[in-house]
């Protein structure tokens, strides 16, 4: 039986000396970072108080755009009620304007006034007495819904032969003083010109 002798050596190369070639192959180690640096947590964390203090802004501007038309639709009911008090007692004109700029605190007695006695009968009152008591009775109701009212007389009215004396109704909220006078706080000056930055409504009454 003939056994073929497969010699894997080269020629002229033995075992001790002869030794096959190996590739290798080295394993390139990546260069990306693995994590989160401090530097991007600190920049991460400073867009997002940016970006909430923003909306935190636009939150207020818009509340308080809110909260301004509110106080200018209450404004408007007081003094129209206001003027349908006034028109319907045309002789306490003068006692209801001395009310509604009367500044002291009124209280419940006071307002129930020409209402009713212990009796539960009306009491006699005079028409100047019914006008102070509607004078104070709109002031109540504006000081309950965070507004200050008051009656000047209209600027520039009355001036020529003729010409009626016009009343005015003021409304303000907030630091505006409802009046016409030269007062910083002022609704407006004594020609009825608006005061910068103030809040209040003005309406011819009477």
């Amino acid at each position: 039986m003939n056994i073929l002798n497969i010699n894997t050596n080269p020629v002229g190369m033995t075992n001790t000396t002869y030794k096959p070639k190996q590739r290798q192959f080295k394993l390139q180690q990546s260069k990306q970072q693995q994590g989160i640096g401090m530097v991007e947590v600190m920049v991460s964390l400073l867009l997002l108080s940016v970006a909430v203090l923003g909306f935190s802004a636009m939150q207020m501007t818009s509340l308080k755009s809110s909260e301004e038309s509110l106080l200018r639709t209450r404004a408007m009911s007081v003094i129209r009620s206001g003027s349908e008090a006034m028109r319907a007692n045309p002789t306490g004109i003068d006692a209801f304007k001395t009310a509604v700029n009367d500044t002291t605190k009124t209280t419940d007695v006071e307002l129930k006034k020409c209402l009713t006695t212990d009796t539960t009968l009306p009491t006699a009152c005079s028409l100047e007495e019914l006008a102070t008591r509607d004078g104070r009775a709109v002031k109540r109701f504006a000081e309950d819904n965070g507004l200050d009212i008051g009656m000047d007389t209209c600027p520039n009215s009355g001036v020529g032969v003729g010409d009626l004396v016009k009343e005015c109704f003021i409304a303000g909220w907030g630091d505006t003083k409802p009046e016409f006078s030269t007062d910083a706080k002022a609704c407006a000056d004594e020609k009825g010109i608006p005061k910068a930055g103030a809040t209040c409504f003005v309406m011819e009454a009477y």
